[in-house]
């Protein structure tokens, strides 16, 4: 009897970690926890260039575009996200980076209209600058790009968490 409630505990507590490891989290500033998609990796068009990490979390609102760099400078001003049907999408720079153990971050928001275009088209390119935040200059300050050449499927991504 003990033997068969002891496995009927394990049981219970594998399938618990299993659908709570299935959810896609993400944390931001350490503390509140969004629901998100996976984090996909956008290759550089450069041979001197940066991947990009992008991934897409939900707020009360519509988005957050979450992007990442191992750099030690920081992805900052504006970034532009070309979709496959040709439609672009501006994205400010609302100051909400960081840089931390070599990787640069920032977050954009993205409006319900602008998750609605991506959902019908794709991802295609995303150009980015990366520009000093301490320092006087860098080498690698400057524009920069990434293409969607894994062909991610960002539309069903978004379909799944906004669904």
């Amino acid at each position: 009897m003990k033997k068969n409630l002891l496995l009927s505990i394990v049981s219970l507590t594998f399938i618990i970690t299993s659908n709570l490891s299935a959810q896609n989290q993400i944390y931001i500033i350490g503390q509140k926890k969004y629901e998100c998609t996976k984090t996909s990796t956008l290759k550089s068009n450069a041979s001197f260039g940066y991947d990009l990490d992008v991934t897409i979390a939900k707020n009360e609102s519509a988005a957050l575009l979450i992007v990442n760099a191992e750099t030690d400078i920081l992805i900052k001003g504006e970034l532009i996200i070309y979709l496959e049907d040709g439609n672009v999408i501006n994205c400010v720079d609302r100051k909400k980076y960081d840089q931390v153990d070599n990787t640069s971050t920032n977050i954009y928001s993205l409006t319900s209209g602008e998750i609605e275009k991506i959902k019908s088209s794709n991802i295609a390119k995303i150009r980015f600058s990366l520009k000093c935040g301490e320092c006087i200059e860098s080498s690698e300050e400057g524009n920069y790009s990434v293409s969607n050449k894994e062909s991610i499927d960002f539309s069903e991504l978004l379909k799944q968490l906004f669904n």
